[in-house]
């Protein structure tokens, strides 16, 4: 059965390309990240041929293939995608492409340092000495978030998957995560983008060929 969540959302004015501001925990600081609103970042099925991206595109009239993005160049699950016009992207189109069965993930991007930022389902956790894997069972059921394998080289590191239809998004739920003092680390992964997009993973940059 879906969550259902009532969640405030920010009315805007113009159009701002930018919604409020996050951030999230690395070494105990907050980064802090100003949200896009004139792109929609999205994860895809593996395996999508290109003519079904093309359909899941055009599939909403207010959006379009960032202009750099070149199909013929290969297909890839991460695609990032702008408002016409330079306008901002309404929460509604958000939602309708989150509901997709194609879709993993589908967020509103990040900008800082002048880099965008893509956020994906997912966020990694490290156990604090005291903290046994049945305390991240207990928390990760309570928030519906799966739990994957344990990192072959870092003992007691997992990675932790949000489901789409969760009130929080990746970002938001590392911070809960890491806010109850269980763990030594909680962070997103986020892919930063720049014609081409770099996964961040147990902080280093491994190139994700588009």
């Amino acid at each position: 059965m879906r969550k259902i969540c009532i969640i405030t959302l920010s009315v805007f004015f113009g159009i701002s390309l930018f919604a409020q501001e996050s951030f999230y925990y690395y070494k105990d600081k907050k980064i802090h990240l100003q949200q896009r609103t004139d792109k929609i970042f999205i994860r895809t099925v593996q395996g999508l041929q290109k003519e079904q991206i093309l359909a899941l595109i055009d599939s909403d009239t207010s959006v379009q293939l960032t202009l750099d993005k070149d199909l013929d160049k290969g297909i890839s699950e991460y695609l990032m995608l702008e408002a016409r016009e330079g306008s901002h992207i309404s929460t509604t189109t958000l939602e309708l492409f989150k509901a997709r069965a194609e879709i993993i993930s589908a967020t509103f991007p990040f900008h800082h340092n002048e880099i965008i930022s893509g956020l994906i389902d997912e966020f990694m956790v490290k156990l604090k000495q005291n903290t046994s894997f049945e305390q991240l069972q207990n928390l990760a059921k309570v928030n519906n978030c799966t739990i994957g394998k344990e990192n072959l080289f870092v003992k007691n590191q997992f990675m932790i998957h949000v489901s789409k239809f969760s009130c929080l998004n990746a970002m938001l739920m590392s911070n809960l995560f890491y806010e109850t003092g269980l763990f030594a680390y909680s962070e997103p992964n986020l892919l930063q983008y720049n014609k081409n997009f770099n996964v961040k993973f147990n902080n280093k940059l491994k190139n994700i060929s588009l």
